[in-house]
């Protein structure tokens, strides 16, 4: 008999099954997904990690997972500019789109259109923007 098991912090073996999983599936649908799984760090001279973005591109679209700048270094630019370097990685690979960025930076969708283009889905996203959000661009 199956059972459902909630793990935490599952084993990054599990996780993997899952993935693949799921991209054969999807691939046997619309085709492979050209996944690649990449980071963006950001370094000091002796190399710990003082922030990062966790990614991957798929099905031509840039999907930022986490995105972290250690508290000293933040309001200075340096998530823009990881966020940057993951969007100039995607346009490299040929991606046109990025849903998942726009959402982590406070869009929202509207409105979204099926089919178009045919077997995809085009998203209409705003953002009310605020004092914070101003200031924000400053820092």
């Amino acid at each position: 008999m199956l059972h459902v098991v909630l793990e935490h912090d599952p084993a990054i073996e599990d996780q993997r099954v899952v993935d693949e999983g799921f991209l054969t599936a999807q691939a046997d649908r619309v085709g492979d997904p050209h996944l690649d799984v990449f980071a963006c760090f950001l370094r000091d001279e002796r190399r710990p990690i003082q922030g990062g973005l966790l990614g991957r591109l798929w099905w031509r679209w840039l999907y930022v997972e986490r995105l972290w700048v250690t508290p000293a270094l933040r309001g200075q630019g340096h998530g823009r500019h990881l966020l940057e370097r993951a969007e100039a990685h995607a346009r490299q690979a040929g991606c046109g789109a990025a849903l998942a960025l726009y959402r982590r930076c406070g869009y929202e969708i509207v409105a979204s259109l099926a089919d178009f283009p045919p077997g995809q889905r085009q998203y209409f996203l705003a953002k009310t923007l605020g004092l914070s959000d101003r200031l924000d661009e400053v820092g």
